[in-house]
């Protein structure tokens, strides 16, 4: 498989982890467009958001939670997203 965010889960292309678990990875853009800019991957690969089913709810539920951990941890409510 040729996947960009695939080989960063795999880590086979480097990206700084800011948060990790068995189901989410949330990373900093190694090309960032903004002076924040993360990417967060659920470890399931999907080929385009036509592939998300009803199952996957608790999923993207669970990436949305690390998200918002990130943004707990980073303090970038309290800084701003464009920091």
């Amino acid at each position: 498989m040729d996947c960009l965010f695939c080989k960063i889960i795999k880590k086979e292309i480097p990206a700084p982890r800011l948060y990790e678990d068995d189901h989410a990875i949330v990373v900093k853009d190694i090309n960032p467009q903004a002076p924040v800019h993360l990417l967060a991957l659920p470890r399931k690969h999907y080929a385009g958001v036509h592939e998300v089913t009803g199952a996957d709810k608790k999923l993207f539920e669970h990436l949305f939670n690390a998200i918002s951990a990130v943004v707990e941890k980073e303090k970038l409510a309290q800084a701003g997203f464009a920091s």
